[in-house]
This record gives structure tokens, sequence and C-alpha cells, in this order.
């Protein structure tokens, strides 16, 4: 094709894109080729293609060309160099989806928000390409552009989607978290699916790319060792990325990172299986089902898809599914295709995370060059720290040793020698943070059941709050100074002890070394305090020793460097500790001080300790070297010392043996992998056929698959290959007698080896999520320095899943050798229609059929619920099917989805807020797997559901067969509780608190309950607390939350119940003596006024009550000012003011001591005073308090306001502003002053006063009540507020914040800012997707090994805490034996089951025969007589008052529970009804309700015991001889001739 050609061709496309344009309904569609010889590592992506008319356009002439002309439409899409390579065209019909489909020439990609670049130069061949892309310089315009991109510029837009994260890191941390650039390195697979055209090189995962020349004899070793999987697991194993990869970008994107760089290389392929990673398969069908919209849940109702709402960002219109089609399909053909599927994805999850795709080398030279100041002038200094991000953490994800070493080298600013750079002398400052400092690294990985994790953060980390907790203030009672023996008067004061006491019922939390300060009024020169401030007059002290936990000494604290007269020469200091000493300085508590810690990390090379000379650069070190690097990490040294090593579980971490086998293996395990290129097959020594297909060859690459199988049978398996590796390792240390002396350490040992071998080639995806929470986790801590960081290894394994081990030794597995056998033989896992093949060659095909044909129920759609969806989607739950059963997931939330709930729950998405969770999460689950069952439900689990919900007894008894709770409250958790004890089903509660977690499991028959131990109630705020004598801001919160319900949810209801009655009434007295009689004087007194004040003649004869009238929204907003001025004035002057002259200061208690002492401070009474006020002076302090009054009046007046006008879009139409609170608080204030004379009056008058002494209570309510006639009469609607703390644009929170801290300040309370007010008042509870993802995670192995049947033993109750980091794992607790009848025992789970016959059945049974049935099946002789029988809370039967009672003994036992059922909830409704009574008489007694008059409550309990398949009685009995009384077992009835298979479990036998 010619020049001319091409030209004309331009031409048309040219013209066509501007017709285009302005239709706005076509886009068009070129793609781009390669010209000249583009890089091995660079790969092209179609760029938006529509038109199938234009053939691919591969000219340099023509793209220069394209680009010159219309260079708007196509400004990245030929020829662009640079970190951004993206299509952004303002308004463009282009849509983001397709901007990571740009032609891809740089070898860093930028995935959304990134700005076109232009290369300065043309590239010749490979390495020049690739050597600009790595130090080219980039225009001063370029960079410019980049570093806007690298902030998030929707941080205040996204407050609300991490306002439960940032109540457990801080509004710090948060803020970091914010501007972290994390970058990931791991496995990221082929962008399209099975079908697609990437094929592998063998094991080693090439997607592709072109395998490194080096490694030919590793390439082609692993060709002929997988020769026989099939081309269909060699396409899944090259297009399957690795799901802790994606765990760990998905945590680390719904926590909030700015940035995620992903690193495109796949140098480290062998050391991943794709085709045996259940999660990784589950999240590539569920990113492509996403972004390609496909037809996954067509079958599902509640599917929603299509384009983001976010997607319309930045002028981008919508993108239609046509294009999520396209997007798909042109991943197949992309070499690049895992990343921008995975970069995809995190945008999905995350619209305000931008996502990076660089290159390996690109990656290296950046961390290598950005600590160096020789060579690298200013302005390539500023690029690579925008490349890198203000804020970076390098992550390895399921990387070998050689590469963890390679890029941890390069963190620490060293060459691949291991030697720092010269960033590491500190001679010569440098510009910025990033360049001074090491970069956070981090290295996660997991082998079958085992993972390891890394981190080194540096040599010099900072830890600035080691738990994330708020100190707790305790309270004071005085201080005193200790006596002491030394007569050395010359001593200094901070040398002095002092002895620190609480108050009485108090208890302090410091410990030894801690360093703590005092808290409360400190007085000044002229006798005034410094309200609500936190004095910085006190010295702070360090606790020397303790005494008791009410009791303790210190010292004065001095800083590192401080002089020891330092104490003495603060004149300040040593008055203020004086006169905290004689007990005048006001100080009411005292709290821990956190200080920042310094934390020293060893590098990864520094703690294996290699050999000095490994090479010029570890990316070309050879095999031998690598070997020798990897064989050194297993010294005795590292091994041995515990520092290294965070325990993650108290019964393995601190086995030396079992850590230096699993150290060993990760270490054999790497150099396996070098020497073979492959992981190691599972295979036995006994089984020689299954090692024909998998024994290793370094034949050529044109040796036929296969092989001669006679040829192999004299080649080592791959477990004697790896245990040889591992006898490498122990013996270079010389040292391996000193470990494996006893032949039952050797057991031991061989076992653990042979375990991890057989099993490191798969994943398990509870592993990778646990991993995956871990890693995500000690990111942020990088970022934040929030929480004590993992130092340096943690190890983690859950082999108790596998096969046991004896004590004898062994290794035994419950499966049949023939079994064994079939399934060795089939290296690839479980056959092609598992969809947990990783799952099914760790565990084996039984379990993996037995969680598929399961029928588990999730109850809850939340966070928790979110993950274990997912990750019981990846292990194949409810996919499969038997001829009697069916596998399905059953879910249930009634709960909708809110913004808040973005930043934690992954199968959410912006356009799902307002959904049903359990219905958006039922078609999100579908993506990850389509072949899953999944029921969903919105009803309550609950006892009121029982009968007319879904989950009735039917239900319970055969419906499911275990429960996983995902609960947020402990009603419901103990719900669940009961109904799995009373059916025999496996229970496994999760629950989560900021970075805190928990998991128990209940085993039936087996564990106790979850309701068999209660936590303790929260505590909770007497009246008089909350009422007059507050002393912690959460009292004041409270207090305040109460008056916002009381001013704008009860008030404006009140006033709505009584309107068309007041304005109907002829006669007030009537209304007013009604109210006297039902509430009394002051309740009618306090209901007058308010209806006065809410039903008053404003602002309704104003205009005509219509918001659209400026007039009366003028009027509304004057006189809610006003109103608001009044409470005020009333609750923080009058109010306190009473207290204080009915309370004098110097006033005592009834016992004699001061009545303001303990707990109880006196209040000071708060005024608005103008500035140029003549009567009082304006201090600083008194310039705050009015400020807080305005505050205050600004936020009472607008929520004022919103009672009588229609709440519009964000409230605007009736906020108002400070200046306008300001003016009519002044304006109210001189008003005041004016009436000097009669200020008791018109201050009583502001309170809502005015009436005379000696009137009488019912002409003071008439008085009130008049202008609330006068309102009423024109019938208005008053409008309810109910309190939500996620709206921050509503004025609630406002609200609260500024009553709340008001009072405070009266009170010398600290005040509290509106993040804190909004956590109390709104009881939000801090979460975080880190620790929500753990405990996913560890429900789901307990799930494993109920449905496996494991002994008691091998469960584990978890309880965790991520900021310490603290990990305990015990065995659950057996069920509490009962002793019984003839010293017999039973449990919460054992029942006596008592069942009709032909002759009585259960429906018309007597109680006399009933009572016999229990009598002979539990075993009672003659002395032993049932003394009591109980339904629930009613009493059915007593010996001692029904034991001659004929009537009762022959009448039908179901018809006596249903008339104790009556009669104990009728006398309840008579008691309420007779207080109402018309005539005002007293209810008559002793007449039960008529089945006609039965309530709708006791209907409800009729029905419920009518449809109930079974009853359980509460029976005790009582020993006649000896007096004793011994609880039965429960008993039950069963109402139906068939019992469930369920009934007769745990019955005591007769």
């Amino acid at each position: 094709m010619t020049f001319f050609h091409h030209h004309l061709i331009v031409s048309i496309i040219i013209g066509l894109v501007s017709i285009l344009d302005r239709c706005n309904n076509l886009i068009v569609v070129v793609e781009a080729g390669y010209w000249r010889h583009p890089p091995s590592h660079v790969s092209w992506s179609t760029a938006t293609a529509r038109l199938p008319l234009l053939s691919p356009i591969k000219s340099k002439q023509t793209s220069q060309l394209l680009q010159h002309h219309h260079g708007n439409y196509f400004p990245s899409l030929f020829g662009v160099q640079g970190n951004a390579a993206v299509v952004d065209h303002g308004s463009s019909i282009i849509g983001q989806r397709k901007k990571c489909l740009a032609s891809i020439v740089s070898s860093s990609i930028r995935i959304r928000g990134g700005d076109s670049s232009s290369s300065d130069d043309d590239h010749e061949n490979d390495a020049q390409a690739e050597e600009i892309n790595a130090n080219g310089k980039k225009s001063k315009k370029t960079k410019e552009k980049k570093k806007n991109v690298l902030s998030p510029d929707n941080d205040n837009n996204d407050d609300e989607r991490y306002s439960r994260q940032m109540y457990a890191l801080g509004a710090r941390a948060h803020k970091l978290v914010r501007t972290t650039t994390a970058i990931l390195d791991g496995p990221l697979g082929g962008g399209g699916g099975s079908s697609g055209s990437v094929q592998m090189e063998g094991a080693d995962g090439f997607d592709g790319l072109n395998p490194n020349p080096n490694n030919n004899n590793i390439a082609a070793a692993a060709v002929d060792a997988n020769s026989s999987h099939g081309s269909s697991e060699q396409t899944t194993a090259t297009t399957t990325p690795s799901g802790l990869l994606y765990e760990m970008a998905k945590n680390l994107a719904l926590s909030g990172v700015g940035r995620i760089v992903l690193v495109q290389d796949d140098a480290d392929s062998g050391y991943f299986d794709g085709s045996l990673d259940d999660l990784g398969a589950a999240y590539h069908r569920a990113a492509l089902a996403e972004i390609s919209g496909g037809d996954t849940t067509s079958h599902q109702d509640g599917g929603k898809n299509g384009s983001d709402s976010e997607e319309k960002e930045q002028g981008d219109s919508d993108v239609s599914d046509d294009d999520d089609d396209f997007f798909a399909s042109s991943l197949n053909n992309n070499d690049d295709g895992g990343a921008i599927l995975l970069a995809e994805y995190i945008q999905r999850l995350n619209p305000g995370v931008q996502v990076d795709i660089i290159s390996r080398a690109k990656l290296l030279h950046l961390l290598r060059s950005s600590g160096n100041e020789e060579g690298i002038d200013d302005e390539e200094q500023d690029d690579d720290v925008v490349s890198l991000g203000t804020n970076p953490v390098v992550v390895c994800v399921d990387r070998s040793i050689t590469l963890q070493l390679e890029m941890n080298n390069a963190c620490r600013r060293r060459d691949g020698n291991g030697q720092e750079g010269s960033s590491s002398s500190s001679s010569k400052p440098t510009p910025t943070a990033t360049t001074t400092r090491t970069v956070p690294f981090l290295s996660v990985e997991t082998a079958g059941v085992h993972a390891k994790l890394f981190c080194d953060f540096g040599p010099n980390f900072t830890v600035v709050d080691e738990d994330g907790e708020t100190p707790r203030a305790t309270l004071l009672d005085r201080v005193e100074e200790e006596i002491s023996t030394d007569n050395d008067e010359s001593s200094s004061s901070d040398d002095k002890l002092f002895t620190v006491n609480c108050l009485e019922g108090e208890r302090h939390d410091v410990s030894k070394g801690d360093v703590i300060e005092f808290q409360g009024e400190h007085n000044d020169d002229h006798g005034s305090s410094m309200i609500g401030k936190k004095s910085t007059s006190f010295p702070k002290c360090q606790v020397m020793s303790v005494k008791s936990p009410t009791c303790f000494m210190v010292k004065v604290w001095k800083k590192n460097g401080e002089s020891s007269s330092s104490i003495d020469d603060d004149t300040d200091k040593k008055s203020t500790l004086t006169s905290l000493l004689e007990g005048i300085a006001g100080a009411r508590s005292f709290s821990r001080v956190k200080l920042p810690k310094q934390i020293s990390f060893s590098s990864l090379r520094e703690i294996l300790q290699p050999a000095e000379s490994l090479g010029e650069d570890n990316k070309d070190e050879s095999t031998t070297t690598a070997t020798t690097a990897t064989t050194t990490l297993l010294s005795s040294n590292c091994c041995n010392d515990d520092t290294l090593f965070a325990p993650s579980d108290l019964d393995k971490s601190f086995d030396p043996l079992r850590r230096r086998a699993v150290m060993t293996s990760m270490a054999a395990l790497d150099m396996f992998v070098t020497k073979y290129g492959r992981l190691p097959s599972r295979s036995t020594t006994t089984i020689a056929t299954a090692t024909t297909t998998t024994t290793t060859s370094r034949s050529s690459s044109g040796e036929k698959n296969g092989g001669s199988s006679k040829k192999h049978h004299h080649k080592r398996t791959d477990l004697e290959r790896f245990q040889s590796l591992v006898r490498k390792i122990i013996t270079q240390d010389g040292d391996e007698d000193s470990f494996l002396s006893t032949t039952n350490q050797k057991q031991q040992w061989d076992f653990l080896i042979t375990q991890f071998a057989q099993t490191c080639r798969a994943k398990f995806t509870p592993v990778q999520a646990l991993t995956g929470a871990l890693g995500a986790q000690e990111v942020l801590k990088a970022a934040t320095g929030l929480y004590n960081p993992v130092r340096q290894f943690l190890l983690y394994d859950c082999d108790e899943v596998l096969q046991q081990h004896h004590p004898e030794g062994g290794y035994s597995s419950s499966s049949s050798s023939d079994e064994k056998n079939e399934f060795h033989n089939n290296e690839a896992g479980p056959s092609s229609s598992s969809s947990s093949s990783g799952q099914s060659y760790i565990l084996g095909e039984e379990i993996s059929e037995k969680i598929a044909r399961s029928r588990l129920f999730l109850v809850g759609a939340g966070a928790i619920g979110c993950e274990l969806l997912k990750n019981l989607a990846a292990m194949g739950a409810g996919t499969g099917a038997s001829n009697t059963k069916r596998g399905c997931l059953i879910l249930t939330d009634m709960d909708t989805i809110e913004k808040s709930n973005l930043s934690r729950q992954l199968l959410f998405r912006d356009h799902d807020v307002g959904e049903f969770k359990s219905v958006a999460a039922r078609s999100a689950v579908m993506r990850f797997s389509p072949d899953c069952r999944v029921e969903a439900h919105t009803s309550r689990v609950g006892d009121d559901e029982v009968d007319n919900g879904p989950f009735n007894d039917d239900f319970w008894s055969s419906g499911c067969n275990l429960v996983l709770n995902a609960l947020d409250n402990v009603e419901a958790r103990l719900f669940v509780d009961g109904q799995c004890v009373a059916h025999g089903l496996g229970l496994i509660d999760a629950g989560t608190l900021g970075p805190k977690g928990n998991v128990q499991v209940v085993v039936p028959h087996e564990s106790e309950s979850y309701g068999s131990s209660a936590d303790p109630p929260e505590p909770g705020i007497p009246v008089c607390t909350l009422k007059n004598f507050p002393y912690e801001i959460s009292h004041t919160i409270q207090w305040a939350r109460d008056l916002f319900d009381g001013y704008f949810h009860r008030r404006p209801r009140q006033a709505n119940d009584h309107v068309d009655e007041m304005a109907q009434s002829e006669d007030l007295a009537a209304f007013g003596q009604t109210l006297i009689e039902k509430l009394g004087d002051d309740a009618a007194v306090d209901m007058a006024e308010e209806l006065g004040e809410d039903l008053g003649p404003f602002p309704f004869i104003v205009g005509n009550a219509d918001s659209s009238d400026p007039e009366y929204v003028l009027a509304v907003k004057r006189d809610s000012l006003h109103w608001a001025i009044q409470q005020a004035h009333r609750l923080f002057f009058v109010a306190m003011d009473e207290l204080i002259q009915k309370h004098p200061i110097d006033s005592l208690d009834d016992d004699g001591a001061p009545f303001w002492s303990g707990t109880r401070h006196a209040p000071k009474p708060l005024r608005f005073i103008p500035l140029d006020s003549e009567e009082d002076e304006v201090s600083a302090k008194q310039i705050i308090i009015n400020e807080r009054i305005a505050q205050f009046v600004r936020s009472a007046a607008r929520l004022r306001m919103e009672s009588f006008l229609p709440v519009e879009g964000d409230g605007t139409s009736s906020s108002i502003s400070l200046e306008e609170a300001l003016i009519v608080l002044q304006e109210q204030a001189k008003l005041l002053y004016k009436k000097k004379k009669k200020s008791k009056e018109i201050l009583h008058n502001l309170s809502g006063g005015g009436t005379s002494a000696d009137s009488d209570t019912l002409s003071l309510i008439l008085d009130k009540l008049n202008g609330a006639k006068t309102g009423a009469s024109f019938l208005p609607r008053l409008n309810l507020a109910d309190f939500e703390k996620d709206d921050e644009s509503n004025g609630h929170v406002s609200f609260v914040t500024a009553a709340s801290n008001l009072r405070a300040m009266a009170y010398g309370i600290p005040p509290a800012d509106a993040m804190e007010t909004r956590r109390v008042a709104g009881r939000i509870v801090p979460a975080m997707i880190t620790t929500t993802g753990l405990v996913s995670a560890l429900s789901c192995l307990e799930l494993v090994k109920l449905l496996k049947g494991l002994p008691l033993t091998t469960h584990r109750n978890a309880f965790v805490n991520l900021a310490l980091p603290f990990f305990a794992f015990t065995a659950p607790m057996p069920a509490e034996e009962v002793y019984g009848v003839n010293g017999r025992t039973h449990t919460i789970w054992d029942r006596i089951t008592v069942k009709g016959s032909s002759k009585s059945p259960a429906q018309t049974m007597t109680l006399a025969k009933f009572l016999k049935k229990v009598q002979k099946k539990a075993g009672c002789g003659e002395d032993v007589e049932i003394s009591s029988v109980s339904y629930g809370p009613y009493m059915i039967y007593a010996n001692f008052l029904h034991s001659h009672d004929e009537e009762l003994l022959e009448a039908s036992l179901l018809d006596t529970v249903r008339d104790a059922v009556i009669s104990e909830e009728g006398d309840d409704v008579d008691d309420d009804m007779a207080l109402f009574d018309e005539d005002g008489a007293e209810g008559e007694e002793d007449k039960p309700p008529a089945a006609a008059v039965l309530t709708d409550e006791q209907k409800a309990l009729i029905s419920k015991l009518e449809q109930k398949r079974f009853i359980d009685f509460s029976v005790a009995v009582e020993d006649q001889e000896t007096g004793e009384e011994f609880e039965l077992p429960l008993v039950r009835l069963i109402k139906e001739k068939t019992i469930s298979q369920q009934d007769d479990t745990g019955d005591i036998p007769e």
C-alpha cells in the first residue's frame, strides 16, 4: 500500500470521526499494529474498534499523519511513550473502558485518570526502546500532568465509602492510605478464557511472552513433564491468575489506597500453577463476566449489569454491553490481557483507585535509582518520585525467593550484588522523602495448606500507634509525693516519685514504663479555667512501678536528651506539679500517652546471609548462585531466632521443628523450581506409573510427549527429588543431629516434609484468603505507621484438614489405596467436572464433592457474608448434585446496600446502592461460579419469622446441613444458635471490630454452643449522669443524641398526633384536664409547653404555608432561629444555673462529703456575650463560647426549619450560615440587655415561662395551649427526622456535635470532633476489609473440618487482633455435662423424644400419658417423680399444685399448653387495658379473654404453636428419698407420626 493510499484512508477516517462525533452514537475503530521491532515485553491491544471495514494500519507514517490531523481523538493511539498511554478526550464517546485498550507501547500503562504523552524519539530496536522506557527523559509538561493524577481527586466525594474503615484507622492514617502506591508483583495470568489464543510453554506458565532465553532447558523440561495434561490444562494454567494476587488487590482497593501498580513480567512462571488455583480461576471468571457483561446471572433474579455510574466521570459517556464484549474478546489476543483485566476489575471495586501497569525492568530501575543522587539530574529525580509515588510499598505475591531477593534489594537501594547505593550515606540530604528512606517490602505466598509472609520496612521504621486503641481516661482521686529516704536535698524534682491513686471504683490500664498525662482544668492567675481544653501545663509522667489496679508510682518524664534540671528550670511546670499535689490544679483524670516507636528491620539478604559474591546482577544469576542463596536461608541462626518469627498459632508457632520444616520446605521448593522449571507433582515411591508422566527430563524440545515409559522407570519421583533437596539444605549447616536426634523427631520431620511436598503445587482458597488479608494489612501498616508490623516472618498452616499424624509416626488417609492411586494418577487434580481442582488435589475428591452437595445457610450478606460467598464459590459450594440432594447456598439478609458498605463488601458496586444485599450478592456470586445454585431471601431470621417465613421447622430440620453466621447483633446470633442446637446442626459464627476478629465453631453433639457463654453486657449510662453529672464525652454525646430525638422526632410526632384533636376541640380545658389525668402535673405542663412551641401561630399565619413562597420560608427561618436561641439559653445557662443554685459549690452530700467531688463536677453556665458588650469583658475563652453557641443555634434552627419545610436535595434551601446565626444572637443579646431591670422575668420568658407563681396547673396549661389552638386550626403536618449518621449533608451529626461540645465545655470535658461524635451517636462499629477477609477465611477452614467430620480437638476457635498482631487458636470447649437421674449425664445436645402412637396420637395425648412416657424414657425409678413441666416461660405442670388435679391430668397436653399461653398473655393485656378503661374503673379480674377477642400477639403465639413439628419441654424430676432435684434433657414431643432424621439424634436410651 502506497503512502497515497494511507493518506486517503486517513482522510476518510478523519471525516467519519468528525461526523460521528456530532452524532455521538458510534465509535470509530482502528486496529493499531507494530512498526519496526517492538520490544518483547511490550504488547499492543486493539484500540477501540467498531468498523470491520477498516484493515489494520501498520504504517508508521500513517500513524503520524492520523495523530497529526486528528490528535484530539487519538492522542495516544500511535507512537505514544511514557508512563501514561490512554485515550482521554473530555466528553468523547470513547468510554472509560476503552482507555485501557489504547495502544500499549510503553513499559508502564495507566488505567483511568492518566494523561497522554508523546515520545521524544522513535525506537530503532528492542534494546533502544527498553532503554529509553527506563531512562529516557520526559517533558516538563508530561510530568506535571502525571503529578496531578497521583493524588486522588475524589476523596471528599468518597468519605462515606471509607467511613467504617476510618473509625478503625483514624483520619491521619486514612489520609496516608489514600496517598499510598501499592506495587503488586505476582502471576497475572492471561486476559481471555480457555478459548483464547494464548499458548503455554509447558508448566512454567508463559502467557504469550517469550521465555527467558537462559532457561530454554527449563522450559523444555517443563513441556516434557506436563505433556500428559492436555491442552485444556495448558490454557487454564496460563490464563488463570494468582488468587492471592487478586485477593491482595481486592483488599487494598477496597481499603482505598490511592494507587495500585501491577508489575507485568512473568519471569517466575514455573513457580505458579494456575490450573490448581481455584480462587484465581473464580476471580478470573468474575472479572471477565463483570467487565464483559456476561450473562452469568440470566437465570437468576435480581441480577444487575451494565456500566457503573462512576463511568461518567471526567466527561465520558456510558459504554454499552457491546463495548464490554469487545473488551473481553480483545483480551484473548493481548499479551497484557491479565494485567488489563485485573486493572479494570480493581476499577470496578473502587473507581477512586488509580491503576498503572509497569514492567519489572522499569520498576527495578526506579527503585534502585530513586535513592541515588549521582547520575540523576533534578528532572529525572522528580520524575522517579512521581513514578513511585510519595508513599510506595512493594509486594511480591507467589514469587520465588530468588525474585524476592531481587526486589527486596532494589527496595533497599541495592544493586544486583547486594551493595548499598549512594543513598545509604546520610552526609547529603535528599530533596524528597521518597529518596531518603527504604521502600517497604512485603512478600506473601501460599503452598497447599501453608502460607508465609515476610516484611522488611527498613532499618528505621516508625510505629506511630501500636494498637490503635484510644487511651482510656481514668478518674483521678489524688496525687501524693513519695517520701524519700535519701537526705540529699539537692536532688532535682524530676527524680522524685509520686503516687497516683484512682478514684474509688476505677481501675487503671497502665503498665511499667508507660507515660501518662493528666487532664482537667488548670487554673490561671485570674482564677478562671481553660474550659473544655486539655491542659498542656501538666507535666507528663512515666510509670515506675504498679502497686495495685488502683495505684501506681510515677516520676516526671524526661524526653531523650532533656537535661535533668529541665523541670527545675521550667517554673510553670514546677508550679503546676505543686498545685497538682495540693489538689487545687483541677486535674480530674489521667490517660496513657502513645509515643512513636522505632523498629529496625533486616533485609531478606541479611537474614539469608548469602555468599559474598552472587554475580553482577540478580537478574542474571545462574542456577547455582540462586541455589547457594537459597540454601543459606535455612541456617540454624535463622530458624532458631525467635525474634524473626511472629507467632500465628500458640500450638504450632513455638514448635522449632515445625518451623524449620516449613522454612526448609519453602527453600527446597524454590530450588526445585529453579532446577526443574516447575512445581513438584504429587507422587509416591510406591506408584511407579504415577511418576512416568511427571518425571522431568531435560530432553530436547523435539522429543515426543509421553516418551518411553521404560526410560523413566528408573527416575526418581518428585517427592524423592524434593526430599533430596531438603537433605542438602539441612546438611549444609551440619546440625542435622542437633534437631533430629530422636526417632520421633525424624518421623515428624519426614511427615511434615512429605505433607508439604504432596500439597505445595496447589492453592487452597481459605489459606489464600487468609494470607491476602494478612498481607494487605501489613501494606497498610507500612504506609501509615499504624499498628505493630509483623517482625519479620509469619508462618501459618492448617495441616489438620489433611490426613492425620499418628503418634507413632506415619501418614494415613481416610481414603482407600485404590482411590489414592486413582487420584495420584491425575496430576492435574480431579475430573473436569469439578470447579475446585486445587482443593481436590489437596483434600481429595470426596470432601470436594461433599462441599458441592451441601446445603449451606448463610445468615447475613454484609461484609463477612460477601467474603464467605466468594470463598465458597471458589471452593465449588452449591454446584454438586446427587440422586437425592442438590447443593445450594441459602442466603438471607433484610438490609439494603449503603454507600458505606462498598469499602468492605466486594460483591457490591455503586449502582447496587439501595438494593437488597442478598439479591445483589446472589447476582454477583454467579459471576464467580456460574454453576452455583443460590437462594436469596430478604426475610429476617428470628422467632417472629419461624412460622410465616421461609425458615420454619421444616427448613431447619432438612433444608440445610450447616449454618454460617455473618450477623451484627447478639439477639439474632442467639436465635440461630438455639435453632442449630435444637436440630443438631453445625454452626460457624464470625464477627469483627476494627482490627479485631473472632470465629467460633459449634460442633454438633460435641462442643458448647454460642449461647453457652455470654459476653458481659455493655455498661449503660445512669439517667442522673446523663441529665446532671456527665464526666465523659460519651455522656454528653448520648445526651445530645437524645436531645435530637426529642426535638426533631418525638415532638413533631406528638404535634401530629394531637393537631386534629386540638383543632376540633371547643373546650381546651377538657383537653388540658385529660393531659393532667394521664400524665400528671409536671409532664402535662411540659407537653403543653412543647405543643405551644410546635403548633403556635408561627409560621402558619404567614402566606399559604407553601415552601415555594419566599415570605413563608423567611418567616420559618426567622422563627426557627429565635426558637434555637431560646433552647440554647435554656439548656446551657438556665438549667445549669438552677443546678448550681440547688447544689452550691461548697455544699455537702448526705454523708458529709463535698457534693461536687468524685464523678460529680459543677457545671459553668454558658451564655452568649456580644463582642461590643459594655457590661461584661469578652475574653478569648468567651469568643470560643460564642462561636460554639452560634454553631448550636445554626444547626438547631436548620433542623427546626425542616420540620416545617419539605427537605429538597441536599438541604441547602434550609441551610443557615454561621454569620446569620451570629447576627441574630447579637440582636437578641442586645435586646435582652436593654431590659436589664426585668432580667429575671425576661430570663424566665426565654425559658418558656412567664406565668405567675400563684397560677394553678390547669391555668398554666391553658395559657400555653392558646397559641397551639390557633396553629392547629391550619392542620399542619410536621416532618419527622430519623437520625441518619451516614449523611453528612443532613445536619444531624452537626447538631449532636454542637450540643455535645457545648455541654462538655460547661462541665470541663475535652470536646470531640464530628467524626468521634458520629461514631458514638450512631453506634458505629469500625470495620476493615482485612479483618473481614481473615475471619471469613478461618470460617471456611472450619467448614471443611465440619464436613470432613474431624475430631473436636482439630477445630479452632480464633481470636485475632491484626493491630498487635495477635493470633490465638483454641479448641472449642466440650459441651458441659449435667448430672441427671441415676448419675447419668447429658448435654445441651441430648433430647428425650416422645411420640404418639396409633392409640394415643400426639395431638390428643393427655398430660398424664405424657408424664408416664417421660418417666419411662428417662429411666426414672419409682422413687423419682416429675416435679415440673414448662414450655418456655409458661408453667404447664407442678406436682405440688397439680398432682391430684384429675381434670388437668386428663386434658390434652397441647390444649393445656395453648391455655397456658393465652392465660399468661391475657393477664398482661388485661392489666394494660385496665389503665385506659373508658369509665376509669379498674378492670375485672379472673376474666381470661375469649378466643374471639384474642390479641394479635396471642394469635401469633397460638399459630406458632400449631405449626411446630415438635415442642420442647423443660422437665425437672425429684428424688423422693433424698429430696434432690435434677434437670432432664429437653423432652421433645413429636407432633407428626413420622420423625425426621434428626429427631432421634442424641436421644437417651430407655
